[in-house]
């Protein structure tokens, strides 16, 4: 970076301009007097014109130029006035700084050329001076022509910004995630439909805003209408809406109503506030929106007018499209000093954090904040330290990166330009665009062959495929018929569905990685990283674990192998606003509205306070009979300006709150679009013989399956399941086997139709189209997109569910309401499918099941503080009578169908899993009674024909090992082991006997 410096003084010639002698002609002779018209007279550096024999003043000399009075000229960046007279005196002044652009600058001030050179003019008693300082030169990010495609779905193309200057720019979207075949071409929109007739669908759109990438649905396809976003489509008798469902997510959807009132006539002249807008009424006409009220103050902003909220946002008051409305709108985000942050605008602070304006789909735009690393000390010299994956060596009492990390730590270094054959990649570790990376630039197989990105090989009976992902990641897939090439035993199969796990130690800290055998690749089945295993608990990948006082991180490197790496404590704490925060610990924003917590080295947003009532994120709450909206992300929160949903009758109804009309349950919620918010009423359920059954779910009653559900014409219909439907009942659970997202997480359509006449639209990102997966304290409507809404937490973020109508002498309603109370049950714990209520195959931690029930998902009961409670007389046990199950693990039932979907044993009041008195342990298939892998905790008496039988309980539930029985563990082929016998993995043909207590308690080890 160049520096320029220069200092003029401007100078002055003292003169007494008088007849005195001294004047002289031009060749320096004394001039005559009086002096010739016609002639110049000089006196000094002085110059006069003789105008009827008098002296009259022309400018000066300078350099022996002649310059005329008040000549300016602009030279070496600075303005000069010339020879300008002051009384008796004569000036040559500089009046200030011109830039290389002409930009005249009078003042000690600073500004920016169009060259990006920055332009400094000081002011100074005798002078000005400037300072020029020449912008970084532009490292080229890219080479012309070089592709790439990020998160799977945007892909980038390398062009000239500028005279040698390359750079990444988006040049289109896959619809799919990763595959180029579902190109859209960026600034295009794509018709995406869920109907086989191509009546029903959404419109998406690739576009870029900002420094974002997007692709995401701007609206909805019916019959060939389309529908934006919070508009009703109404034909004769049919009325459905096109719902903003949360951020960058549509559904259409019938409607009761629109929930709006029929605004009337104004009886007399008046202004009045309400829902924060102030309205003029004139006697006869419809009241009209004439200013914004901002909710914390109720300070007035006239329409175009704006506000700055102190340290958050600055919003400005506008009129909707439709001139019928206003509309608060964030305009700007305002950094720490409360100067103006566009959409895309960082602001790094001292400490290394910074504030970031992001976009947001529901609000406009999100004030960030994103804690600072920590800074690097000052190093001895030759002194080396690992970060961020890489090694740093101390060179000039500076840390310079010089080699790759792969494990995060110091027990494996790879050189800059070195290689590393691992068990199935090869990686380099070499320099790219100024950067360090370390990837996988070649596959291995089973013989440390090489395979190149697209080549493929048999070797045995594995086929070996090496893969390159859109993302331009390497993916080895090893695929068989008939099941999966074991993570770590040579020669060992694990079968389609089941899970192998891998034994590791990290710091003295024994663990396992789990894999999953499922369908895929060339040859039918490959393994999939699942997560890692510590003291028996599951953690997913990307999750932190805390062992004693350390705390654990489960990654998968690109390419690389799943494992935990451990996180210095000093990652773990937060930096923000000069001030830390350890591990745990929460705080404030500026406003004391939002609530922060540091956790693990990341600030989470995990709360909002609105007449020091604390509301959760993501949920709704009353205070003042106005709805106060938390969201999860971004400084402060949202006042919704309405106040509930009017029914036909005129009722009001709260947001979330529901009412049944006919047999058919309806709950308010609302839409927005374009920063308007719009009540709505839609339907959520059906009642049947005074039973309630969620939307596009079923129960079991009187001997047949009742289903309620939208029809093909959007109708809401509950009737006994038709033979199909029973069919898929016995099979899945669920009553429409049809289009239920993929099932295998890799990135199905991004619009997936559920099982019903509901359709949603979301992005997907490769990772969430679980078909009916769901994840502990979540909720999902069955449409198979992976975008589950949490549950309510209490005060200590704990996962809750609450009464709806609680209220004291704040005025503030202490029960809370999902973000988007239409989907989500609002006064139950949601677990399982449609709705988060009913059948699923895979249930999810908070639900149970009674013994012998009628296949339908029921929640726990909840404690008088709304934190859900496992009855002692309940088993969570999955579905069909809670007795279906496929190779349950230790301590855990499983629901009809698998699929490794398993569900904890009630606990009692320390949290122990027990079996309920008079109840069994559901294991196995065919209720319990049947499988082929028995697991640890039960039983087969000698002789029998394959039938598992349960282990017996004592009198507090616990299971115990009869002294004429024996426990039969076995492995793939171990089904039938004979009396005081089992059999370890890999003998197929010895049974080993059993050890066993004077009572007949096992005394096996793990191994079996």
């Amino acid at each position: 970076m160049k520096s320029v410096i220069f200092l003029l003084i401007s100078s002055c010639l003292l003169v007494r301009l008088s007849d005195a002698a001294g004047y002289t002609d031009k060749s320096g002779n004394p001039a005559p007097n009086p002096c010739k018209d016609g002639e110049n007279v000089y006196f000094d550096t002085l110059v006069f014109n003789c105008i009827d024999g008098k002296k009259v003043y022309y400018g000066c000399k300078i350099n022996n130029d002649e310059i005329k009075q008040d000549t300016i000229k602009d030279e070496n960046n600075l303005r000069t006035l010339y020879c300008h007279k002051d009384g008796n005196s004569v000036k040559t002044i500089v009046t200030g700084c011109v830039t290389d652009d002409n930009q005249f600058i009078n003042e000690t001030k600073t500004v920016k050329q169009v060259d990006g050179t920055e332009f400094s003019c000081n002011k100074q008693s005798n002078g000005f001076s400037y300072i020029k300082k020449s912008p970084p030169t532009k490292v080229s990010d890219c080479s012309k022509g070089e592709t790439k495609v990020v998160a799977s779905r945007y892909a980038l193309e390398c062009y000239e910004e500028s005279a040698g200057y390359f750079t990444f720019k988006l040049a289109a979207c896959f619809s799919t995630p990763d595959d180029p075949k579902t190109r859209i071409e960026v600034t295009k929109s794509y018709d995406d439909y869920v109907s086989d007739d191509k009546q029903l669908g959404f419109r998406y759109s690739c576009h870029v805003q900002g420094n974002s990438f997007f692709y995401e649905p701007i609206g909805c396809l019916l019959g060939g209408q389309f529908i934006s976003p919070g508009n009703i489509f109404q034909n004769g008798s049919l009325t459905v809406m096109c719902m903003r469902d949360g951020p960058q997510r549509l559904r259409l959807r019938p409607v009761y109503s629109s929930g709006n009132v029929d605004e009337k006539s104004c009886t007399e002249t008046k202004t009045y506030i309400e829902d924060n807008f102030k309205y003029e009424c004139q006697t006869g006409k419809q009241p009209k929106p004439i200013a914004c009220v901002f909710f914390k103050n109720q300070k007035e902003i006239p329409i175009g007018s704006t506000y700055n909220d102190d340290k958050a946002y600055q919003y400005r008051c506008e009129q909707t499209s439709d001139s019928k409305h206003l509309a608060l709108v964030k305009a700007a985000c305002l950094d720490d000093e409360n100067q103006l942050l566009g959409e895309g605008g960082k602001k790094s602070l001292s400490d290394g954090s910074r504030i970031e304006c992001q976009k947001s789909a529901d609000d406009g735009l999100l004030r960030v904040i994103v804690a600072g690393k920590p800074p690097f000390e000052q190093c001895k010299e030759g002194e080396k330290v690992v970060r961020d994956y890489l090694q740093y060596r101390c060179e000039g009492k500076q840390l310079k990166a010089f080699a790759c990390a792969p494990l995060n730590n110091d027990s494996m270094i790879i050189e800059i330009g070195k290689t590393y054959d691992s068990d199935n990649y090869q990686y380099k570790c070499e320099e790219q665009s100024k950067a360090i990376i370390y990837h996988a630039i070649a596959c291995l197989d089973l013989d440390k062959k090489v395979l190149m990105p697209g080549e493929k090989r048999q070797v045995k009976i594995f086929t070996y495929e090496c893969q390159r992902k859109a993302n331009n990641d390497l993916a080895l897939v090893i695929s068989n018929e008939n099941g999966c090439k074991h993570p770590a035993l040579q020669g060992k199969l694990v079968r389609p569905n089941d899970i192998a796990e891998v034994p590791r130690t990290i710091k003295q800290l024994d663990y396992k990685t789990l894999f999953q055998c499922v369908v895929g690749g060339d040859k039918g089945y490959s393994l999939v990283d699942v997560g890692c295993k510590v003291d028996g608990k599951k953690y997913d990948i990307g999750n932190y674990v805390k062992h004693q006082e350390d705390v654990y991180k489960c990654v998968r490197p690109n390419a690389g192998v799943l494992h935990l790496i451990y996180i210095p404590s000093s990652e773990l704490i937060c930096r923000y606003g000069n001030k830390v925060y350890r591990n745990g610990d929460e705080f404030k924003s500026h406003d004391g509205i939002s609530q922060y917590q540091c956790i693990n080295g990341i600030i989470v947003k995990t709360g909002c306070f609105v007449h020091d009532k604390r509301i959760p994120v993501n949920q709704l709450m009353y205070c003042n009979n106005d709805p106060y909206f938390c969201p999860g992300k971004g400084e402060g929160v949202i006042p919704i300006p309405i106040r509930g949903c009017y029914r036909k009758n005129g009722q009001l109804i709260k947001i979330g709150d529901t009412f049944n009309e006919k047999d058919i349950v309806y709950t308010c919620s609302y839409t927005q679009n374009e920063n308007v918010f719009k009540p709505v009423i839609v339907p959520t359920g059906c009642v049947y013989n005074g039973k309630t059954i969620p939307l596009n779910s079923f129960i079991f009653f009187e001997s047949k399956n009742i289903v309620c559900e939208v029809d093909n014409s959007f109708i809401v219909i509950v009737h006994p399941a038709n033979p199909q439907q029973e069919q898929c009942i016995k099979k899945t659970a669920t009553y429409n086997c049809q289009g239920n997202g993929n099932g295998n997480g890799d990135g199905g359509q991004a619009t997936t139709p559920s099982s019903n006449n509901e359709y949603t639209a979301t992005p997907s990102n490769g990772n969430g189209n679980n078909g009916n997966e769901q994840n502990p304290g979540t909720t999902k409507g069955g449409n198979g997109s992976g975008n589950e809404n949490g549950f309510p937490g209490d005060d200590d973020n704990v996962k809750s569910t609450t009464p709806h109508g609680s209220t004291d002498e704040d005025d503030c309603d202490d029960s809370t309401t999902p973000a988007f109370p239409a989907v989500n049950p609002h006064d139950h714990t949601a677990t399982g499918s449609p709705n988060g209520q009913g059948n699923t195959n895979s249930p999810d931690f908070g639900s149970t099941k009674k013994h012998g029930g009628e296949g339908n998902e029921n929640q726990f009961p909840t404690d008088q503080e709304g934190n859900p409670v496992t009855p002692q007389d309940h088993t969570a046990t999955g579905s069909n009578e809670g007795q279906n199950s496929h190779g349950p693990k230790d301590g855990t039932t499983k629901s009809h169908s698998g699929g490794n979907n398993e569900q904890g044993f009630p606990t009692d009041e320390e949290g122990h899993p027990i079996t309920p008195p008079g109840h069994y342990t559901a294991t196995g298939a065919s209720g319990g009674l049947n499988t082929n892998n028995p697991n640890q905790q039960t039983t087969k008496k000698h002789g029998g024909s394959d039938h598992e039988q349960t282990l017996p309980t004592d009198e507090n539930g616990n299971p115990v090992t009869a002294p004429v029985d024996y426990t039969a563990t076995g492995g793939n082929v171990n089904t039938n082991p004979g009396q005081g016998t089992t059999k370890t993995t890999g003998n197929v043909d010895h049974g080993n006997p059993f050890p066993t207590d004077e009572n007949g308690n096992s005394e096996q080890d793990d191994k079996n």
